[in-house]
């Protein structure tokens, strides 16, 4: 109640709160190296990528994973870390960020490329 020339009024009032909990991460450059050998496979250490992965979205604490399929991401199973040898020339990478204050995921990837 607030006081108003000498009497009490009760102010009331709705509000509709939406909570968006879609977050986006900038796009992650490719990992790109040097294929000395000429035969299409190099070792990707993805674990070199995490800061970048970490640049990409807005700073909290983030729990990062990478997988060798959107449906693998989604589903938070198979991850890959540390040094892969790639199958296929270019391998896209599927990484997993996950909010561990919010929960929200987001999704993004990015292409090893030989």
């Amino acid at each position: 109640s607030i006081a108003l020339n000498n009497s009490s009024c009760i102010l009331s009032d709705e509000i509709n709160l939406i909570i968006d909990t879609a977050q986006t991460a900038d796009p992650v450059s490719d990992f790109i190296l040097c294929d000395f050998n000429n035969n299409g496979i190099q070792s990707f250490n993805l674990d070199s990528k995490t800061d970048e992965v970490l640049q990409s979205v807005m700073p909290s604490d983030y729990e990062i994973s990478f997988h060798l399929t959107p449906d693998d991401a989604q589903l938070n199973v198979n991850s890959v870390s540390g040094s892969i040898n790639n199958t296929s020339n270019p391998q896209t990478i599927h990484t997993r960020i996950e909010d561990l204050n919010s929960g929200c995921i987001i999704y993004s990837s990015f292409n090893c490329i030989t």
